[in-house]
């Protein structure tokens, strides 16, 4: 993990539990991290100013969201770190105890249990998650039409790319040589 997001994530849960909303503040993050997926293009644009962004930010979350997150949110956006949020909420729940209890999976989509049964036993051969943790793991399912096949995964850092649309972008570096 990088030392930005550790840094980050460090800084926000001596927040959190100095307000004592670690753990809301944890939910809150991954849905935070929903949000940046939707709103990439134009959270990472340079063509708008970060203050416009922030005002917009801001406005949609307030009543949503506890401040502490929002100003969080901000203040990445603000130092143009906003990319490194999905690392840092993963070293928040690392340091609040919450860590390896969530799976971002992007698939094409919708699977099967018997798929999610099967996604577990990787995670816990992969060291992606420890044997006990992939059982009891919640699995966040985002179908996205872009991959062709296989899957991505998100966890503690940590991105597994077994999509088809990657393996063929590879391919085709390989090829241009």
């Amino acid at each position: 993990m990088k030392k930005v997001a550790q840094s980050y994530a460090a800084a926000l849960y001596s927040a959190a539990t100095e307000m004592g909303c670690a753990e809301d503040i944890a939910d809150e993050l991954t849905a935070a991290e929903n949000l940046l997926n939707e709103c990439s293009g134009y959270l990472y644009s340079p063509l708008h100013p970060w203050r416009k962004k922030a005002a917009l930010l801001r406005e949609f979350l307030t009543g949503h969201f506890n401040p502490l997150t929002i100003e969080f949110m901000i203040l990445m956006l603000s130092r143009r770190q906003i990319k490194s949020l999905p690392e840092a909420a993963s070293c928040y729940r690392l340091l609040s105890g919450l860590a390896d209890t969530v799976v971002r999976l992007r698939v094409p989509y919708e699977p099967d249990e018997l798929l999610l049964k099967k996604f577990r036993t990787y995670f816990a051969d992969s060291k992606l998650l420890s044997k006990d943790k992939a059982e009891s793991a919640v699995i966040e399912i985002e179908l996205d039409k872009d991959l062709i096949g296989g899957y991505v995964a998100y966890c503690n850092g940590q991105q597994i790319d077994a999509s088809l649309k990657t393996a063929l972008a590879k391919i085709g570096k390989l090829q241009t040589y």
